[in-house]
């Protein structure tokens, strides 16, 4: 520089006398994407508001396989080579456990333009992550909680409804006279602010409720098929994946009951804050990576198994001969489509009755003291 060089000369001279060319050519590639990003920020804005989801992941899709190629001396068949090794790791797994350590050593370059396959306690449970004879630090502890997530879940629910038909099993409290029911809406022009709040959560809770079940049975039919076609060996636990399928629809029927039931129970907007928003809390209860940190989300690579889910068709029959009349076995069990819909349906319909007959409902008439 002090004899009269620029800065990038000097720069890329450091460089080569530090970095390896290989490490050069990386740095390079991310520089080239890195100026096309900034080329394509300074586009007009109708024009990048033109392109649809699919064009768009469609050129994540060429750019990170530009990085790929440029990690690999610029030669695209080691990179097919790989991608084909690691695939045949998978399917030649004596265990979904070591299918889950595969998955979680898959390069982060491959995993940019994934659909991550959605994991919660249950599923973990049913790919040999969560043993109830592992040996090891709080695994005792942590067993017990799935236990616990499990009975939270199942008697949430139908104890709040209890306790406001009947009051059976309580010292004191009130629950509710149906003996006395006649439509009224005078209650509104005394406690309008808690029930205006309380009408709201619950219209958007059992919303929520109808939208997330059939997210639930697409994320469930996707853990199955890829569980079904790999599941070999020791290490699975399939009961697993049925118990979280029946956990989720029982948990969320009960808690949409529930949650009309503690509506009427509101005395003010604070009431109806906590008691609503707890019971959303109660659905995600088995969900990983969320406040109840009992089962860690590193121990589902959701990216890893995602991307060995969308290349087993490309890539399995060029790696295993057996992958055709493996995939035929798959097969999916008849009742649980119309168990997932008919909790979606019935969410669907408590959208527009459920806050008819909370207007309709005198519930301080009703309340009868234990």
């Amino acid at each position: 520089f002090l004899n009269g060089g620029s800065v990038p000369c000097v720069l890329e001279r450091l460089c080569h006398s530090v970095v390896p060319r290989a490490s050069l050519r990386e740095v390079s590639a991310r520089s080239f994407l890195s100026a096309m990003a900034a080329a394509n920020q300074n586009e007009a804005t109708g024009q990048r508001a033109q392109k649809t989801r699919a064009e768009l992941k469609s050129s994540l899709r060429s750019a990170m396989q530009r990085v790929r190629l440029a990690g690999a001396d610029g030669n695209p068949v080691a990179v097919v080579l790989k991608q084909e090794a690691l695939m045949k790791e998978v399917l030649d797994a004596e265990s979904l456990l070591e299918v889950m350590h595969i998955a979680g050593s898959i390069p982060h370059e491959w995993l940019a333009d994934v659909d991550e396959l959605p994991g919660n306690v249950f599923r973990v449970w049913a790919f040999g992550v969560l043993s109830f004879r592992k040996p090891g630090k709080y695994h005792g502890l942590r067993d017990v909680a799935v236990i616990l997530i499990f009975l939270v879940q199942m008697l949430g629910g139908p104890l709040v409804v209890n306790t406001a038909l009947h009051g059976w099993g309580q010292v004191g409290g009130s629950w509710y006279d149906w003996s006395m029911f006649t439509p009224s809406l005078e209650e509104w022009s005394v406690n309008w602010n808690a029930n205006f709040l309380s009408l709201f959560l619950g219209f958007g809770y059992w919303m929520n409720a109808f939208i997330s079940m059939e997210d639930a049975w697409q994320e469930w039919l996707r853990v199955f098929k890829f569980y079904s076609f790999l599941a070999k060996g020791t290490g699975g636990f399939p009961f697993a994946l049925y118990l979280g399928a029946f956990t989720k629809c029982w948990c969320v029927f009960w808690c949409c009951n529930a949650t009309w039931f503690l509506m009427g129970q509101c005395a003010t907007p604070k009431d109806a804050l906590y008691d609503l928003l707890g019971m959303l809390f109660v659905i995600s209860l088995d969900s990983l990576g969320g406040d109840l940190t009992l089962v860690s989300e590193s121990s589902w690579p959701a990216q890893g198994l995602g991307w060995i889910e969308e290349n087993l068709d490309d890539m399995g029959a060029k790696v295993n001969p057996d992958y055709e009349s493996r995939k035929g076995q798959v097969s999916i069990p008849l009742l649980m489509k119309p168990g997932f819909f008919l909790v979606k349906y019935y969410c669907f319909a408590g959208v527009f009755i459920g806050p008819i007959l909370h207007i309709m409902t005198p519930w301080q008439a009703l309340a009868t003291e234990g």
